[in-house]
């Protein structure tokens, strides 16, 4: 699970968001990752079947970090035992004025993810009533 901060604390690059893995019905954080929620995508990480829990890496979640209207930082963030790896980032330019490689690249990452999920945003009522309700991506 990602969990991120209010609208308010993101941009037009995106935000902080929390790594959470589910370990038998308890999630539990194992490190943070930023991203825009229109740009992300997760897929399986071939080391998931690693014997030895300190090279496991369950995921990799793709990211697409906005720097400009034209370029950004496309990446991905590998999710282990209780970690989150660093990002690994290149530059391509999607945006206006940028490169038909580009474009493709970001179409091809982040129109159907490998591993389907949901953004979902929650709202807190007065009386401390939390209601989720699924956002478009």
């Amino acid at each position: 699970m990602l969990l991120s901060g209010g609208h308010e604390t993101s941009g037009t690059a995106g935000g902080a968001w929390t790594v959470y893995l589910n370990r038998n019905g308890v999630y539990s954080a194992v490190g943070d990752i930023s991203a825009h929620p229109k740009a992300i995508a997760i897929e399986p990480d071939q080391d998931r079947i690693q014997a030895d829990a300190k090279v496991r890496r369950f995921a990799r979640i793709w990211v697409y970090l906005k720097s400009s209207g034209r370029n950004g930082s496309f990446g991905y963030y590998r999710i282990g035992n209780e970690s989150v790896d660093e990002i690994k980032a290149i530059k391509i330019y999607p945006g206006d004025g940028g490169t038909d490689l580009g474009r493709s690249i970001y179409k091809a990452t982040f129109e159907k993810s490998p591993i389907p999920f949901k953004i979902q945003q929650s709202t807190t009522s007065d009386e401390g009533k939390v209601t989720w309700t699924e956002s478009k991506r």
